[in-house]
């Protein structure tokens, strides 16, 4: 693309970082334009605030121009083929330290400008827009008084120490004293703020109910009625987080009243509960309106952005109390921002020597460690528990051990629970490898017996009762496609989203060809070759370039149809219309034990920008929990082929992983740590 600047020497300065991938034309630009008005005449100094922007495209709150290479030349946005070959040095400054002395000195680098300058811990400077350092200053601010105050006002909920002692007592009842949980109930009891943090299966969902039973009883015996949201980044987290909510509510020791509003509770995403309209950005809740709401949930924390959080934050009334609710060491969000990051420390490395630090939230955060799933697969459970350990040569070894099929600590009656499908030939699987792939959707014989696979079914309703068949059993067919999912690191390239969703694509028509689907009207003496010819001639049931059968992935959120950016769904007959397809979602509220609740059905044509949904990133994966997930590895060392993204895409599986690609690139992916530029946390110290 051409580049068209008003300043001819800034267009010379930073054409090489445009021909390297350095430098959008987009950062170039803001900047471009912000030196007509604020009379900067060193096109060095406006190089880099042209990368203090790019940086913040990528997700960072800030730059620090000593890490300015590591920085943007990590280009999480070239992917696939074109990522092979390795571009050329652009010509940083030989000076860092000058260039940084200059850049502090330009009028738009200060209070009244658009870019400030905050001091790190290490001597640094962070460079910010003056937005990001608002938001900072906004979250910061914000959590510092929850944290600090309790519910105020004269709907606040107070409970004393007499309530709390015996809450934990019932609720908790053979846990040891000091537990997670019993720190999380007491914490929710006096404070605004709890952070629950840890990996799956560690029992944060577990304490967060009986958090809320504990509230519950007491605003009952208050005559106070409690007002509870659950909320998420994603309708799919959302969701999850309501059926997880009603998973062993029999168990709950509270009273009937406090289970039955614990399975009633409403779930939304953040969007829709903030009330933030589409495309203007406008809320109806903010700091002029609070949330009419006495407690938050908010699940899968990691993803939020830090906008986002703000507005969440500064929307809370002086009553209202929030949990949040994350994994910290899985992927930050994909905009702006590493807030639960920045809130809850990682364990140093250990070759570092230091110990872990509960960060500047320390008494509002609570981590929970073990994971209460290891019994049902072991293996697994050890993985997880692996990549969460402080960073040494030792636990990556031991990570890459298991995934290569060393025997775990606790010996795993399925021992192929982690299945390595060897490398990758010349950057592409194999037709073996695609078959390996494949197979869970025929068939799962692991963990709780034979299941059927989402195709198997498919073909088994095709041959049993035709397209009718198919529309009466849209819940099952969902279930079924939800229990397995491949997940790639890049979306281009033959082992990305779009090389392995073309390959399989391809395997999965040929089967469902070979079923009964085409029923083609033969004479009844046709032979089996005959038929299976007539029906690769006719092909698949298309419409809308959609084909019967085919998962579907919304990329935009949809109001008007009740759609939102990552829902899933399958094309299926129609309800309605035997001679029609539609696409058919998951319910958005959990069903209960006597009726499914009812599914969300659009017709093709009304559907918003959506892709073929049958292999997701990791990325678009989180929030998302499948019984097995197969993880194909890029064949290159990945800029974005990190611990984050690995850890992130092996635990969205509950019980089986199969993975496809290098051992000695997985290990070097593990060694590798996402690092987002934030003041965040120093802002929390002030």
């Amino acid at each position: 693309m051409k580049l068209a600047l008003q300043r001819a020497d800034l267009l010379t300065v930073a054409a090489p970082f445009v021909a390297c991938g350095v430098l959008s034309t987009d950062a170039l630009n803001v900047v471009d334009a912000l030196a007509r008005r604020w009379f900067e005449p060193n096109p060095h100094t406006l190089l880099a605030l042209a990368c203090v922007v790019e940086a913040q495209l990528r997700g960072h709150a800030g730059l620090d121009l000593r890490a300015v290479e590591r920085v943007l030349l990590a280009r999480a946005d070239l992917e696939g083929d074109e990522a092979r070959s390795t571009p050329p040095r652009p010509p940083w400054p030989v000076d860092l330290l000058g260039w940084e002395a200059n850049v502090l000195t330009s009028p738009l680098v200060s209070t009244s400008g658009p870019f400030v300058g905050t001091p790190l811990d290490d001597g640094g400077i962070l460079l910010q827009s003056l937005r990001m350092a608002w938001e900072e200053d906004q979250v910061a601010h914000a959590l510092r008084a929850l944290a600090l105050e309790p519910p105020g006002g004269p709907n606040a909920l107070l409970l004393d120490a007499d309530e709390v002692n015996a809450a934990c007592a019932r609720l908790l009842a053979g846990e040891v004293p000091g537990s997670p949980a019993e720190r999380a109930l007491r914490c929710a009891a006096s404070r605004r703020l709890t952070i629950v943090t840890g990996g799956p299966g560690t029992g944060k969902t577990w304490s967060i109910k009986r958090v809320l039973a504990m509230l519950l009883e007491a605003a009952a015996r208050r005559a106070h009625p409690l007002r509870i949201v659950l909320t998420a980044p994603t309708g799919k987290a959302g969701v999850r987080m309501r059926e997880a909510m009603g998973e062993d509510i029999h168990a709950l020791q509270t009273t009937p009243e406090a289970r039955r509003m614990l399975q009633a509770l409403p779930a939304s995403t953040l969007h829709r509960l903030l009330r933030i309209q589409p495309g203007s950005g406008a809320s109806r809740f903010g700091p002029e309106s609070p949330l009419p709401t006495d407690v938050v949930v908010l699940d899968e924390a990691s993803m939020v952005d830090l906008p986002l959080m703000r507005r969440l934050l500064t929307s809370l009334g002086p009553a209202t109390r929030l949990v949040l609710l994350g994994d910290r060491d899985q992927l930050p969000s994909v905009d702006v921002g590493s807030v639960l990051g920045d809130l809850v420390s990682r364990p140093l490395d250990a070759q570092q020597g230091a110990r872990p630090d509960a960060g500047p939230l320390g008494e509002c955060v609570v981590r929970f460690a073990q994971n209460h799933r290891s019994g049902a697969a072991p293996a697994l459970a050890e993985l997880v528990s692996t990549l969460q350990a402080p960073d040494s040569p030792a636990t990556r070894a031991r990570a890459v051990d298991l995934l290569t099929g060393a025997p775990a600590a606790v010996p795993d009656p399925h021992p192929s629970r982690l299945l390595h499908l060897g490398e990758a030939r010349e950057g592409r699987p194999t037709p073996e490898q695609l078959d390996a792939l494949l197979t869970p959707w025929l068939g799962d014989s692991l963990a709780h017996g034979q299941s059927e696979g989402y195709l198997s079914m498919l073909q088994r309703l095709l041959a049993s009762g035709g397209r009718a068949a198919l529309a009466d059993s849209a819940h099952d067919l969902l279930a079924a496609f939800d229990r397995y999912r491949v997940l790639a690191v890049h979306r281009r390239g033959p082992l990305g989203v779009d090389g392995l969703t073309r390959a399989l694509s391809r395997r999965f028509k040929q089967h469902i060809l070979e079923s009964d689907i085409a029923r083609p009207v033969m004479d009844a003496g046709a032979s089996a070759d005959a038929v299976r010819a007539s029906r690769r001639r006719r092909g698949l049931l298309t419409q809308s370039g959609l084909w019967l059968g085919q998962p579907v992935l919304v990329t935009e959120n949809a109001y008007e149809v009740n759609l939102w950016n990552g829902d899933i769904g399958l094309v299926l007959p129609s309800a309605t219309s035997a001679r029609a397809l539609e696409c058919v979602f998951p319910a958005t509220e959990p069903s209960d034990a006597t009726a499914p609740a009812p599914l969300r059905r659009v017709a093709l044509s009304r559907l918003p920008p959506h892709v073929d949904g049958l292999v997701l990133t990791v990325h678009k994966s989180q929030g998302s929990q499948f019984n097995h997930v197969a993880l194909v590895l890029a064949d290159r060392a990945s800029p974005i082929q990190t611990r984050e993204l690995v850890y992130t895409g092996l635990t969205r599986a509950s019980e089986r992983v199969t993975w496809l690609g290098r051992a000695d690139l997985l290990q070097g992916a593990l060694g590798v740590r996402v690092v987002r530029g934030s003041a965040l946390a120093l802002r929390l110290g002030d």
